[in-house]
This record gives structure tokens, C-alpha cells and sequence, in this order.
């Protein structure tokens, strides 16, 4: 079930990566990039909104599995219903907010602020459907729905944005995330992950105890996340920080595969958590996982997506081909992110808060030094600052182990799996730099810096 669950979700999610990334080349042909640009100001204003979440999605994610754990089958149902609700008011709240500010301003163009208005809402929704489904261990109806909106999406959106330009594109946008959360909704109640009418107070306060706090403690990882992105828009200038973006870019989706991974290992462990496994067993099991992924699976999707990011910019940006070498450092890094580490979940399952907060500020002032030391040495070349992010995540990382790991696996165990991490990382740094094809022969491209 376990392994069966892996290869549907993260086939699903894989297919739905690169159908997106056919349909973003396909619309940068039909649209310019002023109404790109457009289309951006819808995304930007969705991201600020989503910095006020109250957390109550992470709160719902770690105690619904706990719940399925212990058997508690109708307080399950309960938090399910409670949490889905106050997702869904906090999602039209935020909308409103949005209009409300888009009216007192009076200035720029309305379409932008509606759009996403709507697709917060019709977001806040799909996402909470999809947590509700990996809590359940549901994988079947979230991946029939990621991948059917995937063809949706390919469908309508490049069509809309030839004929009626970036405002049919908005149209099919929210359209296609609307029809993905209907879908969803639909497919979980038939699998057997229901809501109903009911609305708890006392669970939504204990919801938002949890997850306001949560949310505050996590700001220093935020934060630590997008520093090296913070110090080349403050020390460089904006010709880098283009090519440096694109390097980010191919980061998050590379970061993003193992993540979804991750994620059905975690509801595993949160429920074996909640049925009172013995923790060594569930450390027994993130070991071998990781031994898996850092030795197999990810040396696989790295290169693999190198490959293709080396063929795709080559042929249709060619302006950034400087972006693949700070790519080749910076993808070295998913070996260290929490997503894809996952230790730092055990402390959100015991609820130490404290120790997270401690551990993503000492990350935090860590991965400020590692960026410094490496960019002043380097003369803040790009290379030698993704170089510096590696050492932050590395770092926190680190800490991670000396930490949480050492109390899973012993102090032996944990350096193991550090020094795995380590190693395999090393490798494929190299097999970035040694296995890099002459597509620009292929393809007729020539290399043209910013």
C-alpha cells in the first residue's frame, strides 16, 4: 500500500510538472510579457494573502492522521468538517479583503484583484481536500484529480490566452483550479473522506493554538529559505538577480518532487504516531527511506530534470544559459531541505515547539554565516552564493541530526545518515558538472549572457 501510494502520487504529480511546464512555454508565445506581467500581479497578490494563513491547514495536518492512529474515528470527522469550514470562511474573508482593498485603492485594472480573489478561495479550498487526503492516506482520488486537471489545464489555458489574451487566460485559470476543487471534493467523498455540517468551536480554537504558533516559529525558516534570493537583490544587480531567479526556479521544482514524497511517508508516520508505534521503529523506517531517496531516487530526478533544463532553456531562452551553472551548485541543496529530510516533523508531532523555534534560528544565523563566508570569498559570483545556500540548508540540516536524529537513530546512526547525505550529495554535484551535453550544438543556441 505504502509503495503503491509513492508511485501514484508522485507519478501524478510528475505528469502534472511537466504538463505545466509545456503550458507556461506555450502561453509565453501567445502572450508578451507586459501581459505577463499582468498575469504576475495576479500571483503576487495571492502569495502576499497567503502570508496571513493563521495555520490552521498545518495544525489540521498534523492532528487529523494522529486521530486515524488511535482509532478516534469520530473526532476525526469532527476536526475534519471543523478545519474544512473555517478553511473555506477563511478563504472568502480573504477575498473579500482583497476586493475591498482593490476598490479603496482605485488604481490599476479590476481583472488582476478578482482573479485573485477567486483563486484564493477556490486555492484555500482544493488545498484543504488534498491535506484531508494524504491524512487518510487517500492517494487514489488526489492523484486522479491532479491529473485530470492537468490535462484540463493544458487544454483551456494556452487556447484561452491565444484567443482572448491574458484576461481568457485569468478566465481559464480560475476556471480550472474551481473545476479541480469540485472534482476533488467529490472524488474524497466517494473514497470515504466526508465532511459534514458540523462546526466545533472548541476544536477550531485548539486548531488555531496550534498552528498560530506553529506559523511564528517557522518565520526564521521562511526567512532562511529565500536568503540567498534576499542578498543578490540587495548586493547585486538585477541582470543577476534574472539569472539567479531562473537557478531558484529549477530549484523548487526540483525540491518539490521528493517533498510530495515525503508527504506520504509523514501521514504514515503521523498515524503509526497516533497508534502509539514505538519511536524507534518509525526512526528505523525514516532511515531506510532516506537511504533510498538520497542513494537512488534523487540522483535520478536531479540529473534527469538537469538534462532537460539544459535542453529547454538552450533552445527557448538562451539568454539565461548562465542561470544552469548556479543551478548545478544549487540543486546539490535538496538533500538538505526539511521537506525532504523530514526531521523536524517529530518535534510538530510531540508539539516542542521551543526546540523547533531554537533550531530554525541557530539554522537561521547559520546559513546567514555559510552565504557570507562563501560569497565574500568568491567576490559574490552567483556559483560561490548558491555554494553558500548549500552550506545554510546543510547547516540546519546538521542541526537537525545532532538534534532529533541522534535521539532516533544514536549518535552513530545519525552520522551515518549525515555522511550519506553528504556523499551522495558530492556525487551529483559532480555528475552535474561531468554529464552536461553539447545541447547547444543540437539545437543551434548560442550562449549569450544578460
Amino acid at each position: 500500500m505504502f509503495l503503491r501510494n509513492i508511485l501514484t502520487y508522485s507519478g501524478a504529480n510528475l505528469f502534472s510538472q511537466a504538463t505545466q511546464g509545456v503550458q507556461n512555454l506555450v502561453v509565453r508565445r501567445f502572450l508578451s510579457p507586459s501581459a505577463m506581467g499582468i498575469w504576475n500581479r495576479v500571483l503576487v497578490i495571492q502569495g502576499f494573502v497567503a502570508t496571513f494563513d493563521p495555520g490552521l491547514s498545518q495544525a489540521a495536518a498534523r492532528e487529523l492522521p494522529l486521530l486515524r492512529g488511535a482509532g478516534q474515528d469520530a473526532e476525526e470527522q469532527a476536526v475534519r468538517s471543523t478545519a474544512g469550514w473555517a478553511r473555506l470562511l477563511q478563504g472568502l474573508f480573504f477575498a473579500a479583503g482583497i476586493l475591498i482593498a482593490a476598490a479603496w485603492g482605485k488604481h490599476g485594472a479590476a481583472g488582476p484583484p478578482i482573479a485573485a480573489a477567486m483563486l484564493v478561495v477556490a486555492l484555500t479550498w482544493s488545498d484543504t481536500v488534498a491535506i484531508f487526503c494524504q491524512s487518510a492516506q487517500c492517494y487514489a482520488p488526489l492523484s486522479c484529480s491532479i491529473v485530470i486537471a492537468a490535462c484540463f489545464s493544458l487544454a483551456v489555458v494556452p487556447l484561452a490566452a491565444k484567443y482572448w489574451g491574458v484576461h481568457g487566460m485569468m478566465v481559464a485559470e480560475v476556471t480550472v483550479t474551481i473545476v479541480q476543487g469540485l472534482l476533488l471534493t467529490a472524488l474524497a467523498q466517494a473514497a470515504g473522506v466526508r465532511l459534514t455540517a458540523a462546526f466545533d468551536w472548541r476544536i477550531l480554537r485548539r486548531l488555531a493554538l496550534f498552528g498560530l504558533p506553529l506559523r511564528a516559529v517557522d518565520y526564521p525558516l521562511a526567512i532562511l529559505m529565500i536568503l540567498d534570493g534576499l542578498a543578490i537583490a540587495r548586493f547585486r544587480p538585477a541582470a543577476e538577480l534574472a539569472l539567479y531567479a531562473t537557478a531558484q526556479m529549477l530549484f523548487a521544482i526540483g525540491a518539490d518532487i521528493p517533498s510530495r514524497i515525503g508527504n506520504v511517508l509523514l501521514a504514515r508516520i503521523y498515524n503509526l504516531s497516533g497508534a502509539k508505534t514505538d519511536r524507534a521503529k518509525l526512526g528505523d523506517e525514516l532511515r531506510r527511506y532516506l537511504l533510498i531517496q538520497q542513494a537512488l531516487f534523487m540522483p535520478a530526478v536531479i540529473t534527469t530534470m538537469w538534462w532537460a533544463a539544459q535542453l529547454v532553456i538552450r533552445m527557448f531562452l538562451p539568454k539565461y544559459i548562465p542561470a544552469l551553472e548556479i543551478a548545478a551548485v544549487l540543486l546539490v541543496g535538496i538533500y538538505y531541505v526539511p521537506t525532504s529530510t523530514l526531521l523536524r516533523n517529530f518535534w510538530i508531532i510531540d508539539q516542542r515547539l521551543w526546540a523547533l523555534l531554537a533550531s530554525n534560528l541557530v539554522g537561521l544565523a547559520a546559513g546567514a554565516a555559510a552565504i557570507l563566508c562563501a560569497a565574500g570569498i568568491g567576490h559574490w559570483r552567483l556559483t560561490w552564493v548558491a555554494g553558500g545556500m548549500v552550506g545554510a540548508y546543510a547547516c540546519h540540516f546538521a542541526i537537525l541530526l545532532v538534534s532529533i536524529g541522534r535521539s532516533l537513530w544514536g549518535a552513530r546512526g545519525a552520522a551515518m545518515v549525515g555522511a550519506r547525505a553528504a556523499v551522495a550529495g558530492a556525487w551529483v554535484g559532480l555528475l552535474l558538472h561531468g554529464l552536461a551535453p553539447d545541447w547547444g550544438r543540437l539545437v543551434g543556441a548560442r550562449e549569450r549572457a544578460i
